[in-house]
């Protein structure tokens, strides 16, 4: 089980947080984009670089797939730190849009998330043929560095809803990315703190390391304002998090799993198991289709 000490940051930090409000100059900002370009290099692009790389080690020879989305999750958040710090030294020459900076690391972020809870609800005893390892972590991370490229480009290009608007603040679409993601971000560190506890030797770093992700992403979410000491306690949590998360992938690298169970039968298995499940599910959504057409005609046409 994970030791008290692992854990302190996380209701110190927590209380810091939620007591934000009655903190004295809450509004008052004191952004500088030098030290935000320091905070996305150090704790965003160098923390998630080293732990995918150790992640991509420890997988080729434990080869479980939750490992493999832990490391997608960190690839993505780690383009999303080098966008973020070429893009924070561009701001000293006001050639950079903070909404297309602030949307490219918001939705980065949620891509992040959500690979860091598929990676915890994959059970760490299904493991990969020897074979297929190192294709499957070329694909993945890949395919992860496609993702958050794709992003980059949307968000620069203005592809994205917008995000922040000057003199505003945040728009609804932000909270509820953001929100979102640190619901994403707290469920994997509870599914990885509770229902994986045969693995709390190899993975007791990552629950503290996802609550601090969380945390961090709440303490961006809540700011009043750009640079407000609210916000900075958000990146700053965040690059903690990072930290937590590269000492998850160095313990996880040196306490190996035991052996495994093929990932393919045990999606099999799992197939079999909810066959029935998925099948009334499948009946139900019909026949609320059905309805809905057979009613369409006394509903409207505005009807969804």
């Amino acid at each position: 089980m994970v030791q008290p000490f692992f854990w302190l940051p996380v209701p110190v930090l927590l209380v810091v947080l939620l007591t934000s409000p009655w903190q004295p100059a809450p509004l008052a900002s004191h952004e500088s984009f030098g030290l935000m370009a320091a905070n996305a290099f150090l704790g965003y692009t160098l923390f998630n670089a080293i732990a995918a790389a150790v992640i991509a080690k420890t997988f080729l020879e434990q080869r479980r797939p939750g490992l493999l989305m832990m490391g997608c999750g960190a690839i993505i958040w780690n383009c999303s730190g080098l966008v973020g710090t070429v893009s924070g030294l561009g701001l000293f020459r006001e050639t950079v849009d903070i909404n297309s900076l602030i949307t490219m690391h918001n939705c980065c972020l949620w891509g992040s998330s959500f690979c860091h809870l598929a990676g915890a609800g994959l059970s760490p005893k299904w493991q990969l043929s020897e074979g297929n390892g190192r294709a499957a972590l070329a694909t993945t991370y890949l395919l992860a560095g496609a993702v958050a490229g794709l992003i980059v480009v949307l968000a620069y290009s203005g592809g994205l809803p917008v995000f922040f608007i000057a003199g505003k603040g945040g728009t609804m679409v932000r909270q509820f990315v953001l929100g979102s993601a640190v619901a994403m971000l707290a469920l994997a560190a509870l599914i990885l703190l509770w229902l994986n506890r045969s693995a709390s030797s190899a993975l007791r770093w990552y629950p503290p390391a996802l609550m601090l992700l969380a945390i961090g992403v709440t303490g961006v979410l809540v700011q009043k304002v750009n640079g407000g000491w609210v916000g900075w306690l958000g990146r700053g949590t965040q690059s903690l998090g990072g930290f937590y998360l590269v000492i998850g992938a160095l313990v996880s690298h040196m306490v190996p799993l035991p052996e495994g169970v093929p990932f393919w039968r045990a999606l099999t298995e799992m197939r079999q198991k909810w066959a029935i499940s998925a099948a009334i599910a499948a009946v139900l959504v019909c026949m609320g289709a059905a309805a809905r057409l057979l009613l369409l005609p006394y509903l409207g046409g505005n009807f969804p």
